[in-house]
């Protein structure tokens, strides 16, 4: 009996449709709709084309509750994933630039589980709400070059981004987050600056600015942060974290600060990175002993 469907919709028939192990495979991206509605249609595939295989898709349906919907959002539940449905098997890396953002008081972290850089005050970036701020993570899947499966989860028409990225986008990734795929801190190259080809920049650490005040006018001295009360490491009460950092030129030299006169009037986002049209008067004042002080 098939009322003129093509399919046996006698008893048995039926209970053969309705059971993801026996059901034709052109029943599947239907029965994933049910599942998993969000899951991107063009990435569910056949044998001969690129996408999830049906065979992968139909065993990471059959436990969808407990391996998506009881722990979405976690590092396990990518690692799944990316595992199962695109066949990666060396794993997948996560960074959380968030852990490196410069944070008031709370110097070096203890917690190593929590926060697996350390975090010193004078080191860390200032957010640039793009890649350090709280809700940014990066999503690296371990993948061999030279594998057989390296074209097929970088195909050439996605330009660099991984086949499973909409996949992650529509199933697993928490609303307000930003993901960022198949790239490393090591790859951050900051805010561009003014667009001329002529200006060269600096990305400034906090540590060559502590002995300025929100009223200072000029530049300060630079061997005065390797001096007390910013550095004294024989009496062990640096608060620099056991190092000195030399003093920076008023940053007036900027070509988005040229006309500040005291220091508390720089723009926080100004200071997140200094360009100017001509070479950087910090140039060689890289520490305390190089400068003799």
């Amino acid at each position: 009996m098939d009322s003129g469907s093509g399919y046996n919709l006698g008893i048995n028939g039926f209970l053969k449709y309705i059971d993801i192990d026996t059901m034709p495979d052109e029943l599947i991206k239907t029965y994933a709709k049910t599942f998993l509605p969000s899951f991107p249609d063009n990435l569910i595939g056949t044998p001969d084309r690129f996408g999830v295989p049906l065979d992968s898709l139909r065993e990471y349906i059959k436990k969808i509750k407990t391996r998506v919907y009881h722990k979405k959002g976690t590092e396990s539940t990518y690692q799944d994933l990316i595992k199962n449905l695109f066949g990666v098997t060396g794993g997948v890396n996560f960074e959380y630039p968030g852990r490196l953002l410069f944070k008031l008081n709370r110097g070096n972290a203890v917690d190593e589980e929590r926060y697996s850089y350390p975090s010193y005050l004078n080191e860390n970036p200032l957010t640039d709400s793009d890649w350090f701020q709280p809700f940014t993570y990066i999503v690296n899947a371990i993948i061999d070059p030279k594998g057989g499966n390296y074209e097929n989860i970088f195909p050439d028409d996605l330009n660099g981004q991984p086949i499973y990225k909409d996949a992650v986008l529509s199933v697993l990734h928490p609303i307000g987050m930003k993901a960022l795929f198949e790239t490393s801190l090591e790859d951050w190259t900051g805010p561009t600056g003014p667009d001329s080809d002529d200006s060269t920049c600096e990305y400034p650490i906090l540590g060559n600015y502590f002995p300025y005040t929100l009223n200072t006018s000029s530049t300060i001295n630079s061997c005065t942060g390797c001096t007390l009360p910013y550095y004294n490491e024989a009496e062990d009460s640096n608060p620099l974290n056991d190092f000195a950092n030399p003093t920076h030129v008023f940053p007036n030299w900027t070509i988005l600060n040229e006309d500040i006169e005291i220091f508390g009037n720089i723009n926080i986002g100004d200071f997140y990175v200094l360009c100017s049209f001509w070479a950087s008067p910090n140039i060689g004042i890289t520490s305390c002993i190089e400068l003799g002080c």
